[in-house]
């Protein structure tokens, strides 16, 4: 409900709490199995990965795909490591709540990648 807007000026707010609550539940348990699927499905793809960001604290690598999933990998078979700002061909291998987990196959591109 945002304050000022015309229903919450204008409408009686006659949902309890607590159903309110459980609705929102349902809802969160909903998107969640959905989510796992959806991640499920992903994995064995090569994906193409942006690597966006550092784990301070691990050192994985954070990034996404072009489908908006984000993605954590760690560097190729060499151990070399992804750089800030660079696409990889990502093998995605499982998958952690809403993360894919993956292994970096080589620096790519959009325009490798796709053809």
């Amino acid at each position: 409900e945002k304050p000022d807007s015309p229903a919450s000026r204008s409408l009686p707010d006659n949902i309890p709490t607590t159903i309110k609550k459980r609705r929102l539940n349902e809802i969160i348990e909903i998107t969640n199995k959905i989510s796992h699927n959806i991640a499920e499905q992903q994995i064995g793809k090569e994906l193409l990965v942006l690597c966006s960001r550092v784990h301070e604290k691990y050192g994985y690598k954070y990034g996404f795909t072009d489908g908006f999933h984000k993605v954590r990998f760690e560097g190729d078979e060499s151990g070399e490591c992804a750089e800030l700002g660079k696409f990889y061909r990502v093998r995605i291998v499982g998958s952690k709540n809403r993360v894919l987990l993956g292994k970096v196959i080589n620096e790519s591109s959009i325009g490798k990648f796709y053809t």
